[in-house]
């Protein structure tokens, strides 16, 4: 019984989350078809500060193909966790 404890813990934080996968799947509906993630990214990295570069990525997507705040909400959940990973 101990065991299972870490492994199921394990499992969960291996799975990707529901968000995550909802924010892949809106950049692959409203981005990838200009965009791929890389660049995206590199795009995002002379932003350093979180706070701003949300407001940045906010302002743009509102005006660039993501006009609804639930999509620019996962898209921009899937872009920051995404710069995380280059870190």
């Amino acid at each position: 019984m101990k065991i299972l404890i870490p492994l199921a813990l394990l499992l969960v934080l291996a799975t990707p989350s529901v968000a995550q996968q909802a924010g892949e799947a809106e950049f692959g509906k409203r981005c990838a078809r200009c965009h791929d993630t890389a660049a995206a990214v590199a795009i995002l990295k002379p932003h350093t500060d979180a706070k701003e570069r949300a407001a940045w990525l906010e302002r743009k997507l509102s005006r660039h193909h993501a006009r609804d705040a639930g999509e620019r909400k996962a898209i921009i959940g899937y872009l920051e966790r995404a710069l995380g990973a280059t870190k």
